[in-house]
């Protein structure tokens, strides 16, 4: 599911499967066609500003026993992308899960290291994309600068990901 119509196009064409859908709409209007044996959606909570009304739409059209797997960021990182709405802790992402009456299957945690002294250079290309005026940011929300402090003494210079197989009880 993507809002762009050449994301869906791209998609059908090239991973076309009988058991497979894909819709051109809003994930936060989503309905889809039945019910589901699975829905994945990578990355894209953190991109709404009603992550728990996304999860449990998610949820929603899940056959019992069907798998909903899903993936966000668990550092912060609404400071570094300015499509990103929410910061998800990893207690926070799973709270998601049980509030939808979800069982937690299993988990991938995922590190993304970067290099200090790049970072510090401004020759670390994956911040090429980050927030323009990050320093004014911070300024307008402090506090997200004391969580990205704490994140940055905590785990180092790395973002982490979280992704969880979730499944509806029977």
């Amino acid at each position: 599911m993507d809002l762009s119509p050449s994301t869906i196009a791209y998609a059908r064409q090239h991973y076309a499967h009988p058991r497979a859908e894909y819709f051109c709409e809003s994930a936060q209007t989503f309905r889809g066609n039945g019910v589901y044996d699975n829905i994945v959606s990578l990355e894209t909570i953190e991109h709404v500003p009603d992550p728990e009304g996304l999860f449990q739409r998610l949820a929603e059209p899940l056959r019992p026993s069907g798998m909903l797997i899903t993936s966000v960021p668990t550092t912060p990182s609404t400071d570094g992308n300015p499509h990103h709405m929410t910061d998800f802790t990893e207690r926070g992402f799973r709270k998601l899960g049980f509030r939808a009456n979800l069982r937690e299957i299993d988990c991938l945690r995922q590190v993304q290291r970067f290099n200090a002294s790049a970072i510090a250079m401004g020759t670390e290309k994956r911040l090429a994309r980050s927030r323009a005026q990050l320093v004014n940011f911070y300024i307008r929300r402090p506090h997200k600068l004391a969580l990205r402090l704490w994140a940055t003494v905590r785990y180092g210079f790395e973002n982490r990901y979280l992704t969880v197989a979730w499944e509806k009880p029977a």
